[in-house]
């Protein structure tokens, strides 16, 4: 019995001074893969504030954008996997990505680890208020019927550019992009 007190005293003596470090102990990088001023860097920026507020350290935001944000994404699965490099970034370099590309710079499921999601953005089918019809369904009907609303196609592929699809599909026909 003396000496399991003994152990329990030791041990407490010396758990003392094995406390875990606080995280973060130094600033942390938020990677975001998209241009200044966008709705992914905007978040980001608000993520880093708060962060900042509720760490007590400072969270940087910065942006390497190009390639629908695989450049970011690239940069953050380079970095030290040290917890103090993130990313923030829609579905774009990460499974829209993966199906796009075959030889992207890293693995998703091997080089990252999903904290949570940040938020989502509404995707909006809009029509000329002069154009009939307004509803999503009659919208389907109209354009099975045409088999193919003819517009202009972008060369690049983004996610923003994927909304169109289910409702072509929906309707067995084809939506093409104007911009």
């Amino acid at each position: 019995m003396n000496s399991l007190l003994r152990f329990i005293f030791i041990s407490l003596l010396f758990s003392s001074f094995a406390h875990a470090q606080t995280y973060p102990s130094r600033s942390v990088r938020i990677i975001v893969g998209f241009t200044p001023g966008g709705v992914t860097d905007v978040t980001a920026r608000i993520v880093a504030q708060k962060l900042t507020e509720m760490w007590g350290q400072n969270v940087v935001v910065e942006n390497r954008p190009g390639a629908s944000g695989i450049i970011g994404a690239e940069a953050t699965a380079k970095a030290a996997p040290d917890g103090y490099t993130l990313l923030i970034s829609p579905q774009t370099s990460t499974s829209v990505a993966t199906t796009l590309y075959p030889k992207l710079p890293y693995d998703v499921l091997k080089d990252f680890a999903i904290i949570t999601v940040v938020g989502s953005s509404p995707q909006l089918l809009v029509l000329h208020p002069s154009l009939p019809p307004l509803e999503h369904r009659d919208f389907c009907v109209r354009e099975s019927r045409n088999r193919a609303i003819d517009k202009r196609e972008q060369q690049r592929v983004e996610l923003p550019h994927a909304p169109p699809a289910p409702p072509a599909q929906a309707a067995r026909s084809s939506v093409h992009r104007v911009e």
